[in-house]
């Protein structure tokens, strides 16, 4: 339809255009008192990368039950969708 094609131009050139772009608040360092900014992630291996960090801290603490976790394309996604809905 119009519609799809419209949406597919307007992501062209996004890694998974169907899928839409992601945005998320944990790539940048928060300066000052301000929050940290909601930015595109472009680059879903530095993503990916530093999720994998903040899951190998989660894992260490002692506290908390350790999560193996894969994280996929998909994974990634939905773990970024998820960490938005709780700040809310």
């Amino acid at each position: 339809t119009a519609m799809d094609s419209s949406y597919l131009k307007v992501m062209d050139g996004l890694e998974d255009a169907p899928k839409g772009p992601v945005y998320v608040d944990f790539l940048q360092e928060a300066v000052g008192d301000e929050p940290a900014p909601y930015v595109e992630a472009t680059d879903m291996d530095k993503l990916k990368q530093v999720l994998e960090e903040k899951l190998e801290d989660y894992n260490l603490e002692p506290t908390l039950l350790p999560m193996d976790l894969v994280l996929f394309r998909d994974a990634l996604r939905h773990v970024c969708r998820i960490e938005r809905i709780l700040k809310t």
